[in-house]
């Protein structure tokens, strides 16, 4: 087995960024951008002395492009000091133990104003450029290289992520205060029990949480499952101890079930806390969308799943139980952080929902899931704190197979060869590797307008190396809400969607695990749902029962070789219309002989279609049915006449 020395590499790159190592040079030139804050009445940027020498800023400016900020007098920093120049007073939320204002007899300003959509900052001395970010929707400038960092959202601020200056987008990330910077603590050997929705039905979730004999923490987007409250109420009965952080604004608001639930467990014992917006409008994460619990500090439990009934019991995802010290002390570290209630972004159940009562939950019982144990060496992942980097070396050394299952792939990223999961696995089969993206469509319509949807990435990327599918449900589930990576002998398990608000936004959580007897377990399901190879599809079509006027037969396409979420049309009287569906649909002629049409539309939005010859006999004297044909007709293979790719309008 190769061993998991990408894993290694990624968390010694994560380490070697982290640290704050301070030159001997005492000159200027050691002064960067540390924060620059663009949205927001208090916009500015802040000033660090990364050298190992006091630095006077009185030679020093900062422009962007029209405007210009400078020192009037004296302001000195010391070696690791900083100091943030800011239009007005900020909020305080923004971390800046020392500021200067625009109104301070320290600092001038003349039109200087940050773009929200984007702009060019730069830290001059005289006409030498010090430092410089170039954020949003602008041109890059002298001392900038490459593609701006993305737009600056309100509430946030870039902030330097390494002092390493490559003057690139890679040097800078997007965070606010309270937010997570976190380094990994490795690779941790662990034993990991994989399994899937909605086959597991949730089952391994269930033993994990019933096994706890001392706490239970549960970070989630959303919970309204039964069974898990049932369990969760059951082992605070038992003297543990259960606290729960649940995404307070989830997109659609709070369901009543999801309200109900958290009230049960509320009134069972529970500390149940809701990160919200505050009330000056402050989060520190666009959505806590994680998906994890801690079991007595040594199990975490990891799926790409919410805890609600309709997603453990139809929605295609992957899930994990890892057992291991060192993980589960990396998640707890986590969770804490989140739902400190120092944040004002947290806040108890009975605080929001004062007089919110329950209903009394229903026992709850469940069957066994086989399942397997496998040792792994596994590493956790964090949104927004890097889940970018740690993939990119990941697929980046791919050598046989990336696989890839997800419920959303940002369209920019299908049209953008810039660096992205899209562009590294376009990358990797360009290097010769066995790569596949399947992509759920179920509430995507494949003629509507709107092309930027899971069928116009299909669309988009389908002249390049890897292959791409479209999944509108399947034959054991009803959508793809998977989040699933499969890199050689790696596996990606969590709730990080492909999207730049998933990776560089949300609280999200995943797994990495380095086993070729795991990443073969989840293979086998995303190859199952891939469904047959290309060449392999193919139409076949049989009738049942006695093909005789007035009487009704069945015609049948359920030997065809085709995907999940395949839909038959048919035209039975040659009308060139398509108006009956349905694998199997039963039919009634007069006599004749009749071309009967199926079309069948793939997931991905391409079709089948082909006919056959079928005859109807009527009856003479006393009923007596015409002998059928040497050959049933009905009963023949159906002749494919095309393949062909829907058009959109």
């Amino acid at each position: 087995m190769r061993r998991s020395f990408v894993l290694s590499a990624v968390c010694l790159l994560i380490l070697l960024a982290s640290a704050q190592p301070f030159s001997s040079e005492a000159s200027s030139e050691c002064l960067k951008l540390s924060r620059v804050i663009s949205v927001g009445d208090f916009e500015g940027v802040t000033i660090t002395n990364y050298g190992s020498s006091p630095s006077d800023l009185s030679d020093i400016s900062i422009c962007d492009g029209e405007g210009i900020v400078s020192f009037n007098e004296s302001v000195i920093l010391a070696p690791g000091g900083s100091v943030s120049v800011l239009r007005s007073e900020p909020d305080s939320w923004f971390p800046c133990d020392r500021y200067l204002t625009f109104l301070s007899s320290a600092v001038s300003q003349s039109k200087f104003a940050l773009a929200d959509d984007g702009d060019q900052v730069c830290l001059m001395k005289g006409e030498m450029v010090l430092d410089c970010l170039v954020y949003g929707n602008t041109e890059p400038v002298e001392g900038w290289a490459g593609e701006p960092l993305q737009k600056i959202p309100r509430y946030r601020y870039a902030y330097r992520a390494s002092v390493f200056d490559t003057d690139t987008s890679a040097d800078w990330r997007i965070g606010t205060e309270g937010m997570t910077d976190i380094i990994s603590e490795g690779v941790c050997d662990a034993s990991v029990i994989p399994f899937v929705f909605p086959d597991s039905e949730g089952v391994p979730v269930f033993d994990a949480l019933r096994s706890a004999d001392r706490d239970i923490v549960l970070c989630i987007y959303t919970l309204d499952h039964p069974g898990v409250a049932y369990i969760l109420l059951e082992s605070m009965r038992r003297g543990v101890s259960v606290t729960v952080l649940v995404e307070g604004d989830p997109a659609g608001g709070m369901p009543k079930d999801g309200l109900e639930t958290l009230s049960m467990l509320k009134n069972g014992g529970a500390d149940v806390r809701l990160m919200k917006r505050s009330d000056d409008g402050f989060r520190r994460y666009t959505y806590m969308h994680a998906k994890y619990a801690v079991v007595d500090g040594s199990t975490v439990i990891m799926t790409s799943e919410n805890w609600t009934q309709g997603s453990f019991s139809s929605n295609r995802g992957w899930g994990v139980i890892v057992n291991s010290d060192i993980c589960a002390s990396s998640f707890q570290r986590v969770f804490e952080s989140d739902s400190d209630l120092g944040n004002t972004d947290v806040r108890r159940f009975e605080e929001l929902y004062p007089t919110h009562t329950s209903e009394t939950v229903p026992p709850f019982s469940y069957g066994d899931v086989h399942t397997k144990e496998f040792r792994a060496d596994v590493l956790p992942v964090f949104s927004p704190d890097g889940p970018a980097s740690v993939m990119d070396a990941l697929i980046s050394g791919a050598e046989n197979r990336v696989y890839s299952q997800q419920l959303r792939v940002q369209y920019s990223w299908a049209e953008s060869p810039s660096e992205n999961p899209v562009a590294w696995m376009c990358q990797a089969a360009e290097r010769g590797a066995d790569t596949r993206l399947m992509v759920d469509v179920s509430f995507d319509d494949p003629f509507d307008e709107d092309t930027r949807d899971g069928y116009g990435v299909r669309e988009i990327l389908k002249s390049g190396n890897m292959e791409v599918r479209c999944a509108n449900g399947g034959e054991n589930h009803s959508m793809t809400h998977n989040k699933g990576l499969i890199v050689d002998d790696s596996a990606w398990v969590g709730s990080v969607n492909w999207t730049s608000t998933s990776f560089f936004q949300n609280r999200e959580a995943a797994l990495i695990m380095h086993s070729a007897e795991v990443a073969d377990f989840y293979s086998e399901v995303f190859l199952s749902d891939w469904g047959p190879d290309t060449e392999s599809i193919s139409l076949k079509i049989s009738t049942e029962g006695r093909l005789a006027e007035g009487k009704t037969f069945v015609l049948s396409a359920e030997g065809s070789i085709v995907p999940d979420g395949t839909i038959f049309y048919w035209d039975t009287d040659s009308d060139g219309i398509f108006d009956r569906e349905g694998v199997k649909i039963p039919v009634s002629l007069g006599a004749g002989v009749y071309e009967i049409s199926v079309r069948a539309v793939l997931s991905d939005g391409s079709s089948l279609e082909g006919s056959i010859m079928v005859e109807v006999h009527g009856e003479t004297g006393k009923g007596l049915l015409i002998a059928a044909p040497l050959v049933l007709i009905g009963a023949s293979l159906l002749v494919i006449k095309r393949m062909r790719a829907f058009k959109r309008p």
